[in-house]
């Protein structure tokens, strides 16, 4: 069924019947996912024909890897277009500017934040929306360390060996 599915794949002829006799079997619809998703990486990672043919020939079997890079040869150009105007239908504004100062309350009418330092920040995002907030230092310290340890794991992640090509 799988197999049949991404001949379909390869030819542009994938239907909803193809589509319900996938769902009828749990086995062949988490296969053709995973095969789905084999295509998708390859097609984000800019892996050659060439490239992706040796690559799935050391995993899978011969007759299905001979299926797949098919597939991946037919259909690679229309995957690239589709992933490519997804991207860009789906980008996020970044921040083009920020900027900050720090208040601090000499006297209030209850007495209770005398002293305290606030911080005002202003974010200027690249669309052009203007965010800003105040926070305690306490809270902005938990912020930063925060955003270092996104980072830190983000980097780490990234250099994790499983999301290496080469493998």
């Amino acid at each position: 069924m799988v197999v049949f599915a991404v001949q379909a794949l390869t030819e542009g002829k994938l239907d909803s019947n193809v589509g319900t006799a996938l769902m009828e079997s749990k086995i062949a619809h988490n296969t053709f996912l995973g095969t789905c998703n084999l295509l998708r990486t390859a097609v984000r990672q800019n892996l050659e024909v060439k490239e992706f043919s040796t690559d799935i020939q050391q995993i899978m079997p011969k007759e299905f890897a001979t299926i797949l890079c098919k597939a991946y040869k037919n259909r690679l150009d229309v995957m690239r277009d589709f992933l490519s105007e997804k991207a860009r239908n789906l980008s996020l504004p970044g921040l083009a500017s920020l900027r900050w100062r720090v208040d601090v309350t000499i006297s209030t009418t209850s007495l209770s934040r005398v002293f305290r330092p606030v911080v005002l920040m202003s974010l200027t995002l690249s669309d052009g929306q203007i965010v800003t907030f105040e926070t305690s230092v306490e809270k902005l310290n938990e912020l930063r360390y925060c955003v270092a340890k996104l980072l830190k794991l983000t980097l780490d992640f990234e250099k994790h060996p499983m999301l290496t090509r080469d493998l």
